[in-house]
């Protein structure tokens, strides 16, 4: 559903170089929204059934977007299952896969604390 609701967001040469969305709604589609696939979020958990302790986000890798719901689709790096949230902040240039092909599992502690130092490495850059 990915490639579909991209396309349909793009000019195309049959619409004379208008968007089908646009053709849709009157209106050119807003691309706030879009998130780089596969880079990695973390996802709120619900408040029912945590306590204190508990993490209040999950690492997760962006997968998409579900088909009639607003949000993201994200598979949980802990438990490999697929969630729709709208609570998500996503890390665009971290690629938890990336770490496979280095030997490392797709999530631990040691790839977080990887994952982490780059996100830090990236955001003290961007302020430069």
């Amino acid at each position: 559903m990915t490639a579909t609701h991209l396309i349909n967001r793009m000019p195309t040469k049959l619409l004379k170089g208008k968007m089908p969305y646009e053709m849709l709604h009157d209106t050119p589609p807003s691309y706030n929204h879009l998130k780089v696939f596969g880079c990695l979020g973390f996802m709120t958990t619900a408040k029912q059934g945590r306590d204190k302790f508990q993490p209040r986000a999950k690492a997760c890798v962006f997968m998409g977007y579900p088909f009639g719901q607003k949000g993201y689709k994200v598979m949980d790096l802990e438990t490999n299952k697929f969630h729709v949230s709208r609570d998500v902040i996503f890390h665009e240039r971290v690629f938890p896969f990336l770490l496979i092909h280095k030997g490392r599992p797709p999530y631990s502690k040691e790839t977080h604390i990887i994952m982490l130092k780059k996100t830090y490495q990236l955001q003290n850059t961007q302020l430069i």
